[in-house]
């Protein structure tokens, strides 16, 4: 995996590259990006139009 590209509903997009991130989840609410054990992206489910994780 290289690139996690986050749209949101209002037309933004997040792009998280290799090196940036480590690990994410999903907890049912919300999609999280983690960097060494540590929390470096949230994003509201009710806010995020895809996810692709290339």
């Amino acid at each position: 995996m290289e690139k996690i590209i986050i749209s949101t509903k209002n037309s933004t997009e997040a792009v998280w590259e290799k090196g940036e991130w480590d690990d994410y989840f999903y907890d049912g609410k919300c999609f999280i990006v983690v960097k060494d054990h540590s929390w470096v992206g949230i994003y509201n489910m009710d806010c995020v139009l895809s996810i692709v994780v290339e």
